[in-house]
C-alpha cells in the first residue's frame, strides 16, 4: 500500500489529539542544531536514550566518529534528519542515510531512518511517533520508499519498534527478521564484559575459538583505492543480477571499507578474495564499543558478498583472522552469517526486523529470494 501525504497528515492529526503538548515541540532539521564537525550533542543524546532503553542488556556506544562513518555530511544536512526541541533543549533525534537500491527492474531512491533517540525524561509522551511522522513528511516529497530496522527483542515499553501507531501498520512492508549472530574469539573478555544468563555463558564457552592464523586464502586482499573500482563493479553486478540489493558508488564503498580515526580507535575495514584473478567475495564492517559490565570492542560485520565461486569457509576464516589481527576485538556480531557450531557463530538472542514504507509504486516481484535487501545501520 502506498502512503501518501493525506495518510501522513491523518496520522499526525490523530497523534496530536492524543498528545496535545506536541504542538509545543519544535521540529527542526539536525543541521540547524548541530554540525557535521561537532556531533557531540547528537552523540550524547543517543547514548542517554539507548543507555536507558538497554540498561539491563549489552548495548553499543555511538561515538561521534561512528556517526560520521555511517552518515555522510549530506545525510546530516538532509531534511529527513530531524530533531525535536523543547525549551531550547534537544530532546529527540532521528537520522537519515541515503541509499539507492535495485528492486525488480527499478533503481529506487530510498534510505534508512535510524538512530531514533528520545531523552529518557521525555519518553512515553508520543515523541518517538511524532519524530517518525516528521521524517516521513519530508521523505514522501523526495523518496520512493523509507526503510526501518527494529530490535524486536527488547521487552520494555520503551523499545524502538513501537514508535509507529496502529495506523502505520497498514503501510509497513516486512522485509524479514534477522537474528544477530556472534563469533567469539576471546572467551575471557566476552564473559568478563557481557551481561549474560547461564545459558548464554554456556554458549560462549562452547563456541568461543581464537581466529586461526594458519588458514590463508590465496588472492585475499584489503579493499583500498587500488581495487575499489573493481570491487564496486562486483558488488553492483551482484545486485543487478539478483534483482535486489544496494547500488553503491566507489566513494561510498571505499568509506565503508576503509575508515580510521586513531584518536577514538574507531575503524572500518573490508577485505576481498579473488578466484582465477577475479573478485569473488568480500566483506566489510566496523568496530563498535560494547557496554556491558565494562566497555570493550566488537566488530560489526555489515555486508558480505559472494558469487559462490569462492571457498566460503576459508574466506570467512581468513577474514576473521585479519579483523582480529588489525582491530583486537573480542568477537564479531552480524545479521549476515548463518549460525553454525562448525563456523563458530552462535545466536546472540537479539533479532532485527526490516520494514519499509512505499511512497511510490514499487515493483516487489523479484524480492523474495533476496537475502538482505538493505544494509543495517
Amino acid at each position: 500500500m502506498i502512503k501518501g501525504v493525506e495518510d501522513i497528515l491523518a496520522q499526525k492529526t490523530e497523534l496530536i489529539k492524543q498528545y496535545p503538548h506536541l504542538l509545543n515541540i519544535e521540529v527542526k532539521p539536525v543541521r540547524e542544531i548541530a554540525s557535521y564537525d561537532n556531533l557531540k550533542p547528537i552523540a550524547d543524546l543517543i547514548r542517554r536514550s539507548w543507555g536507558d532503553t538497554y540498561s539491563k542488556n549489552n548495548t553499543f556506544i555511538f561515538c561521534e566518529d561512528y556517526l560520521r562513518y555511517v552518515f555522510d555530511k549530506t545525510d546530516f544536512e538532509s531534511d529527513m534528519s530531524v530533531a525535536l526541541i523543547s525549551n531550547n533543549e534537544i530532546i529527540g533525534v532521528s537520522l537519515f542515510t541515503n541509499r539507492r537500491i535495485i528492486l525488480g527492474r527499478n533503481v529506487l531512491k530510498t534510505g534508512i531512518q535510524s538512530a531514533l533517540s528520545i531523552d529518557p525524561y521525555h519518553k512515553n509522551q508520543g515523541l518517538a511517533k511524532y519524530i517518525h511522522i516528521a521524517s516521513q513528511e519530508e521523505g514522501q516529497k523526495q523518496l520512493d520508499a523509507h526503510f526501518y530496522w527494529f530490535d524486536t527483542t527488547v521487552k520494555t515499553a520503551k523499545r524502538s519498534h513501537v514508535f509507529f501507531t496502529n495506523f502505520e501498520k497498514n503501510f509497513f512492508v516486512e522485509r524479514g527478521v534477522y537474528p544477530l549472530k556472534v563469533r567469539i574469539f576471546d572467551r575471557r573478555r566476552a564473559l568478563g564484559n557481557g551481561i549474560l544468563n547461564v545459558f548464554e555463558k554456556l554458549g560462549i564457552t562452547i563456541i568461543a575459538k581464537e581466529a586461526n592464523h594458519k588458514i590463508l586464502y590465496n588472492g585475499f586482499e584489503k579493499i583500498n583505492e587500488k581495487n575499489i573500482e573493481e570491487v564496486t563493479n562486483f558488488v553492483n553486478g551482484l545486485s543487478q543480477k539478483s534483482g535486489c540489493g544496494r547500488i553503491m558508488t566507489s566513494s561510498e564503498l571505499l568509506k565503508s571499507c576503509n575508515f580510521v580515526n586513531k584518536r577514538s580507535g574507531f575503524q572500518a575495514l573490508g577485505f576481498c578474495a579473488r578466484n582465477k584473478g577475479k573478485i569473488s567475495a568480500l566483506g566489510f564492517g566496523y568496530t563498535i564499543d560494547v557496554i556491558g559490565k565494562n566497555i570493550d570492542k566488537m566488530f560489526f560485520l555489515d555486508q558480505f558478498f559472494s558469487d559462490n565461486e569462492v571457498n566460503y569457509h576459508q574466506f570467512l576464516k581468513a577474514f576473521e583472522y585479519k579483523i582480529r589481527e588489525q582491530t583486537n576485538v573480542y568477537g564479531i556480531i552480524t545479521p549476515i552469517i548463518q549460525a553454525k557450531i562448525s563456523n563458530g557463530y552462535g545466536p546472540s538472542g537479539a533479532k532485527l526486523a526490516c520494514y519499509h514504507v512505499n511512497y511510490n509504486s514499487v515493483d516487489n516481484s523479484n524480492v523474495k529470494g533476496c537475502k538482505l535487501l538493505i544494509d543495517h545501520k
